[in-house]
């Protein structure tokens, strides 16, 4: 297992690791301090016991906490598994494209300094066998941490998600600013527009415009409003503009869709 590398880290107070990515998976567990790590451009906050696992070709940085040093336990693993890791490699530790925060775990812990502390007696009898079993639960133990965590995120997402379907649906003919709406259900605006497209595989604009043409074909197919009064109706000032989009999406211009009804 010479792909795997394990080691105690100090780092004193202000210090800065500038962005970086590597074909490893990196994982890092807070003993001592607080740090700030910056992943794709999202910060993140580590304190005491606390882990993150960050996959491979994440751009991110480091930096300790201005006031205090930080002591970290560091575990790199490549991405070129072996043997033994062909028994681990489908867990969600490796499995995930993006990085995983885990909260306070007192086995991670314990599990990582008996890594280090196997790390430098491999060449005794039975320790070599001993760091493998502690590599095979650390991976494990992550992975229940991992699933457990989306599980919850998942419910937490699909409630989320549907208030927010529910007032663009109720609000469609009004302006909807997307960091605002972000704000207000306090995610950021980055997390909403990922949510859209995992859970429709469309923006939230893109969404708002799918809302506004069905409201729209409605208007026009049963009631006498003019075409610029449906227009405003369904959250457009400009006619030409709402002519426009709507021709886009549905090969004909309102007009042609309204003598065909």
């Amino acid at each position: 297992m010479e792909d795997l590398k394990v080691e105690k880290l100090q780092f004193g107070a202000d210090y800065i690791y500038e962005e970086h990515r590597h074909n490893d998976y990196e994982i890092n567990y807070v003993e001592d301090g607080r740090c700030v790590m910056n992943l794709e451009g999202e910060k993140v906050v580590l304190h005491e016991g606390e882990c993150i696992v960050i996959p491979p070709m994440v751009l991110h940085s480091f930096g300790v906490d201005y006031k205090k040093g930080c002591t970290i336990r560091q575990l790199i693993w490549t991405t070129e598994f072996g043997t033994f890791e062909e028994e681990v490699k489908d867990l969600p530790v490796f499995t995930k494209k993006q990085y995983s925060k885990i909260p306070g775990c007192y086995e991670i812990s314990e599990n990582m300094k008996n890594l280090l502390r196997y790390a430098h007696r491999r060449k005794d009898y039975g320790y070599e066998m001993l760091y493998r079993l502690e590599v095979k639960k650390l991976c494990l133990l992550l992975s229940v941490e991992i699933h457990r965590m989306d599980e919850h995120n998942s419910k937490y997402e699909n409630k989320i998600f549907s208030r927010i379907l529910m007032e663009m649906n109720e609000g469609f003919d009004q302006e909807i600013n997307l960091q605002e709406l972000a704000e207000k259900y306090r995610i950021s605006s980055r997390y909403l527009r990922r949510l859209f497209h995992q859970q429709l595989g469309c923006s939230a604009m893109e969404y708002l415009t799918i809302l506004r043409m069905e409201k729209a074909k409605k208007l026009l197919a049963e009631s006498d409003l003019s075409i610029s009064r449906i227009a405003m109706d369904v959250g457009y000032n400009s006619v030409p503009y709402f002519d426009k989009i709507f021709k886009k999406k549905t090969g004909i211009t309102p007009g042609e869709f309204k003598k065909r009804t």
